[in-house]
């Protein structure tokens, strides 16, 4: 982490993609892809929601990102 002018901490890019996917696997496997927002994910990994479609694009690709490319490395 890097700290600002403001003296807040800032993550790393790779460490804010893990949070937006650690927390798109948990709620995802919650409460389903259907139940589940981009807004919760935001919520849930403590970032904004813009910030996921910029890494992601869309909701069905932050899926395919978190869930279907663990699965398919195995």
């Amino acid at each position: 982490m890097n700290e600002t002018d403001s003296g807040h901490t800032r993550r790393s890019a790779d460490e804010v993609q893990r949070v937006i996917l650690d927390a798109a696997r948990e709620l995802f496997a919650s409460k389903g892809y259907a139940g589940t927002s981009i807004r919760d994910i935001a919520e849930r990994a403590g970032v904004y929601g813009p910030m996921i479609y910029r890494r992601a694009g869309s909701k069905a690709g932050l899926f395919e990102n978190a869930v279907l490319e663990p699965f398919n490395e195995v």
